[in-house]
This record gives structure tokens, C-alpha cells and sequence, in this order.
């Protein structure tokens, strides 16, 4: 009775299988309904992560309304809260079939976040990742990538999973585009308990000089954190110096990593400090803190293009991993930023998973998630803006065969 009345209110079902019941939420409301389930799950798995907090993903959800689910698990003997799968939601068009396909990925791409995942009960995992691999293969939708899946044996069991249901299962590699980064690794480093033991632990003498070196240069700079009431100012000031004096690409990473930051910083998790001499702006880092999990994580820096910009940004990386040990962080981890700066750190590679998963749905009324009509009726519309008459009449004959 308990689990009933709790899913009538907050998700609709999708699956109900092994002891479990895994059902779907798509409102915001269903979001605030289970805070405090999903914080407390969250606090019990070692394997979360940051991306996939309750404040993170709330906010994300509500900047991107009607694109993005989460499916639940909860055990059927009690109503316990066991699993929780957020997801992206994306309409595809095919110019082949003329119909509206949905595509899954996972909800971490709404916010380019550096990792994505499940968050389970580890008791009940092996139940939870069977309830929610054979809910996804009764669900509607083509195709489905999680980009950044963390921890690989979760993933790798999530995959095969889906294989055993007649899925078909890819594992891609992910490299920059002149291809010297591997984009699926991220450097880790370990926190020790003071500043003190970090130098210590530093495998070369000489960058642990360099570093207390650089540390007494500090005092040629000063340091802005940005805050929710300047935040907006400052990004403009970060725009016009990097348009500026700053590279193409650190120009190109901004831009994208931007909507991280303001999520962020409307998630209360954003830690950014800017350095500036002189009155000039020469560097800045910007990083997720999860004071819960006990983890800073680099979401975009960018410099000056030149020398005195490297030297700022290397400051930079060492006032937020001391920052970090000051919050009793337990590890700084640079993230996707390609301007790592991790050299001289003693760091572990952490490699996360890209998996592709394609379903074929040749019925015409399986293709399509009834979540996604909203999205699927923006498309209709945009193709009557640009004049592609065919594709409106071939759109919403597929949306009446879907409702009847």
C-alpha cells in the first residue's frame, strides 16, 4: 500500500520485476518528492558522483524541461528508494521512416558534466541493475549513449545486460580533435590531510621547490572567487579577455562550459576563483565542490595566451587543490579540462566508459516515448516555420497513430 500510494503521486511504472518496481518521474514536483530518499541514497553509495546529487540535477531538470526522466527502482516489500537512473531525452527526426524517434542519453549532457552514472543501493546492486536493464529494454526510444559512465564495472554490467535482452552493445573511444587526449581519462589527485604532506608526497623534489616557489609569487596577485551576485559581471569580464588575449580554444571551451558554471553556482557547488594583476584578468579555474562526496572537480579554466597566463593558470591549479584540502576535500580531480596542469602531481588516471546502446524498433509506435509528444509537437512547429510542409503532415500522422 505504501509503495502504491507513493508511485501514484510521484512516477508512472514501467517495470515491475525481481522483487523490485521501477517506474519513471518526469516532473519537477516528482523531483522534490523524493529529496530526501535521493539524498540518502546518494550519501550510501560509494560509487555516486558529483553530477549526480539531488541539487546538481535539480537545477539541471529545471533549466531543460521535457527532456530529461528518471527511472526509480524501489523494493516492493517495503518501498525503499534502491535505485535512481537519471536520463537525457532528445527527439530525432528520421528523413528515412518520416517519424519521431526518441534518443536516451544520459542526463549529465544537459549540463556537460564530467561524469555520469547510476546512483544504487549496493546491497540490492545486481538487483537494481537487472530491474533497470530490462525496464529500459520495455521502454520506447532507438537509441541510447552514456557518455563519462562511471564506475566501469557498473557499467560493464549495465551492457551486458542489455546484450541479454537483444540489444546491440558498443563500447566507443572518445578523443580530442587532434587526437593526443584521450577524453575518456581524467587525472585524480589524492588528498592528503595539509598542504604539508601534499609536498612531501610529491614524487619530484624539484616541482615541490617550484611549487613554493610559485606560491611566494602569489603575493603579485590577488584572487576574486565569483559569487551568485557577480557572477553574471564576470563572465563578461572572462568573455572580453579572452576575446582579447586568450586562445581559440580556450575561447571555444568557455563558451561551452558556460551553462555548467551558472549550474553550478544556482546548485550552490561552484568554487571559481580569477586571478588578476594589476587589475588585469589573467587566469581563471572553475570547479564543482561537493563538500558530501569530498570532491573538486575542474569544470573549464582559460589564461592570457602567454607566459605570464601559464604561470597564472599553474597558481591557480595550486590555490584550488589547497582549497580543496582546506574544505577536507578527498580529491581534486581535473575533469575534462584539457589545460590539466596536472604535471608534478602525483595523480591516478580515472577512466570512465563511453557505451552506445541501439535498439530496432521497426513498429512505428514503439520509436517514440509518449514522455516526448511536447518535444516531438516543438519539431512540428519548427517545420512549419521553415516550410517543410511533408515533414508536419509525416510528423503528425506519427503522433495520431501513437495516441490513437
Amino acid at each position: 500500500m505504501q509503495l502504491d500510494r507513493h508511485m501514484a503521486a510521484t512516477a508512472q511504472t514501467v517495470h515491475a520485476e525481481r522483487g523490485l518496481h521501477v517506474a519513471c518521474v518526469t516532473t519537477l514536483p516528482g523531483i522534490d518528492a523524493i529529496r530526501e530518499e535521493w539524498e540518502e541514497l546518494f550519501e550510501n553509495d560509494p560509487d555516486a558522483n558529483a553530477f549526480l546529487s539531488w541539487a546538481w540535477l535539480r537545477q539541471t531538470f529545471a533549466e531543460n524541461p521535457s527532456r530529461w526522466r528518471v527511472l526509480t527502482a524501489r523494493s516492493r516489500a517495503d518501498g525503499r528508494l534502491v535505485g535512481l537512473f537519471p536520463l537525457k531525452s532528445r527527439i530525432h527526426w528520421s528523413t528515412s521512416r518520416k517519424r519521431f524517434e526518441t534518443e536516451l542519453e544520459a542526463a549529465g549532457r544537459l549540463s556537460s558534466s564530467s561524469y555520469s552514472g547510476m546512483i544504487i543501493a549496493p546491497d540490492r546492486a545486481a538487483d537494481v541493475l537487472k530491474a533497470f536493464g530490462e525496464a529500459l529494454a520495455d521502454m520506447h526510444w532507438t537509441r541510447l549513449s552514456m557518455l563519462y559512465f562511471v564506475p566501469e564495472t557498473r557499467a560493464r554490467a549495465l551492457g551486458e545486460i542489455l546484450a541479454a535482452c537483444g540489444l546491440e552493445v558498443a563500447w566507443r573511444g572518445y578523443m580530442s580533435e587532434d587526437g593526443k587526449t584521450d577524453k575518456l581519462m581524467s587525472a585524480n589527485v589524492p588528498l592528503p590531510a595539509t598542504l604539508n604532506d601534499l609536498l612531501n608526497g610529491m614524487p619530484d623534489r624539484k616541482f615541490a621547490r617550484q611549487y613554493m616557489q610559485l606560491r611566494r609569487d602569489r603575493r603579485d596577485y590577488s584572487v576574486m572567487l565569483v559569487r551568485p551576485d557577480n557572477i553574471e559581471a564576470n563572465i563578461g569580464r572572462l568573455g572580453r579577455m579572452l576575446a582579447a588575449a586568450g586562445s581559440r580554444s580556450d575561447r571555444s571551451r568557455f563558451s561551452r562550459y558556460t551553462p555548467t558554471i551558472r549550474t553550478a553556482c544556482e546548485a550552490g557547488a561552484l568554487f571559481m576563483p580569477i586571478l588578476v594583476k594589476e587589475r588585469r584578468i589573467v587566469a581563471f579555474a572553475a570547479h564543482l565542490l561537493d563538500p558530501v562526496l569530498g570532491d573538486m572537480i575542474r569544470i573549464v579554466s582559460g589564461r592570457m595566451a602567454n607566459e605570464e597566463g601559464g604561470r597564472a593558470e599553474r597558481l591557480l591549479t595550486q590555490y584550488a587543490i589547497e582549497a580543496a584540502i582546506r574544505s577536507d576535500c578527498f580529491a581534486y580531480d581535473f575533469g575534462r579540462d584539457e589545460a590539466t596542469g596536472n604535471e608534478g602531481f602525483f595523480h591516478e588516471d580515472v577512466r570512465s566508459l563511453y557505451m552506445s546502446v541501439k535498439k530496432d524498433q521497426p513498429d512505428d509506435l514503439s520509436c517514440l516515448s509518449p514522455d516526448d509528444a511536447g518535444q516531438a509537437l516543438d519539431r512540428i512547429a519548427e517545420f512549419i516555420r521553415k516550410d517543410r510542409h511533408e515533414d508536419a503532415l509525416a510528423g503528425t500522422s506519427h503522433l495520431r497513430r501513437l495516441f490513437g
